[in-house]
């Protein structure tokens, strides 16, 4: 049996109607009529009852169709292993050669850069990424999301520093100065006055 029968037999299904299947399927409503016949002759049973809503499924073509769906979507599986790629979303500032580089080795995985988690985390919801790594933000519903690690803020001051002299050192302390904040992967800087 061809797939596209499958197809066929679903549609019907799904739209309780052989002529609204066949528009769907771009096919005549007596070319898909005889496709279903083809089916309901190889199982040896009828599949449908016409009713004046419509066509239902018999007790038996539940049980077909319920086994033809699974199979197609198993079919439908595997077909997409072959050029299925993860879209992987990074913070990332990399230079675009080597950006290139990283996505040329591996067929199976793309990365796409950006400068916001914000972004990454709406291109997330818009399905058009598979998973973004990035920093911790509030994130919205319907989304996974595991902490694979934390990095602590360190703060390096010269031996002259007035820091220096302290046995403790609060956040008080740290709102009246300008420091640089280093981000990860800790190749740029920021100059912020808390």
């Amino acid at each position: 049996m061809e797939t596209k029968y499958i197809e066929d037999l679903i549609s019907v299904v799904e739209s309780k109607s052989y002529n609204k299947a066949a528009m769907e399927r771009n096919i005549s409503t007596p070319g898909i009529k005889k496709r279903i016949m083809q089916i309901e002759q190889y199982f040896g049973y009828k599949i449908f009852d016409a009713t004046p809503k419509g066509v239902s499924l018999t007790n038996e073509g539940i049980k077909l169709y319920e086994g033809l769906k699974s199979i197609k979507q198993q079919i439908d599986y595997l077909k997409k292993q072959d050029i299925e790629v993860l879209k992987v979303g990074i913070i990332s500032n990399f230079p675009l050669d080597k950006l290139y580089e990283m996505n040329k080795q591996n067929k199976r995985i793309r990365l796409f850069p950006s400068n916001s988690t914000y972004e990454l985390v709406n291109q997330l919801q818009k399905e058009k990424l598979d998973l973004v790594i990035g920093e911790q933000i509030e994130l919205k519903e319907k989304i996974y999301y595991e902490n694979w690690f934390e990095e602590p803020y360190e703060i390096v001051f010269s031996k002259d520093h007035s820091f220096n002299h302290k046995a403790d050192i609060n956040i008080n302390d740290i709102k009246q100065e300008h420091f640089y904040l280093l981000e990860s992967p800790g190749d740029s800087f920021i100059l912020c006055k808390r």
